[in-house]
């Protein structure tokens, strides 16, 4: 039996499970998969996994078969044959206005919507300061940091242009470039894929006598709200690339 494996996590001597969709019951939302096959990863074919049925997990259990979910309890990071990405780091500001907040969307928003596995460089640091032996657990928490294939680095460059004004209020015009590079290796890496999109974007009017840093917050606010908009097209496109 194969399976789509492009990223390789199926490692050969890998155990797992099969369900079987049942459907709906009675009581329960969502539809029930039940366990079916304890299986075995045996091989690999390019992008295919050979897998192999080990163990029934009840009498009379149907053979694996197409459609059904295959469950793991987990994958060591060190094991997948696949492209692993990650963070490169700090977004990188090109104009004169800045948004902070752009590079944890940017992140954030590439891992959601790639194939391939992404994994934050920071999280097993994070949870190791938080489970350590003597606070309430067994010992402290080890966990493997996989080394990253490709880097994902968001760029911005937000500029303005001069206030379009009526009699009584103004609004702020800016020129929006959004981008994604993904570097091969780290944040030095060559850069091997890039995408981006620009547009431009008329702030919120505001009365012509309101205080500049007023216009500044409410420039900002609209902003982020044409990113999370558009951002997102930007984000699954580079994620699609083929490297």
């Amino acid at each position: 039996m194969r399976v789509r494996d492009e990223y390789g996590i199926l490692a050969t001597g890998m155990m797992f499970y099969a369900y079987r969709n049942i459907g709906k019951v009675k009581g329960i939302a969502s539809n029930v998969l039940v366990p079916t096959w304890e299986m075995e990863a045996v091989g690999s074919e390019g992008e295919l996994a050979r897998v192999m049925p080990v163990l029934p997990m009840f009498d009379g259990a149907p053979s694996p078969d197409k459609g059904d979910v295959l469950q793991l309890d987990g994958a060591r990071p060190g094991i997948a044959r696949r492209k692993r990405f990650g963070p490169c780091g700090n977004a990188e500001k090109l104009g004169a206005v800045a948004l902070p907040e752009y590079e944890g969307v940017a992140t954030n928003l590439f891992a959601a919507s790639s194939r391939a596995p992404f994994y934050m460089a920071d999280i097993a640091s994070r949870l190791a300061a938080l489970v350590r032996g003597g606070s309430g657990f067994k010992e402290d928490l080890k966990l493997a940091v996989p080394k990253l294939d490709y880097c994902v680095q968001p760029v911005y460059r937000i500029d303005t242009e001069e206030r379009t004004c009526s009699d009584a209020s103004c609004a702020q015009v800016a020129l929006i470039k959004l981008t994604f590079r993904v570097r091969h290796g780290g944040p030095e890496g060559d850069v091997k894929a890039r995408d981006a999109d620009e547009f431009k974007m008329t702030a919120s009017a505001l009365p012509r006598e309101v205080a500049s840093a007023t216009r500044d917050e409410a420039l900002h606010i609209d902003i982020l709200e044409q990113v999370l908009k558009l951002a997102p097209a930007v984000a699954l496109r580079i994620a699609q690339e083929k490297l």
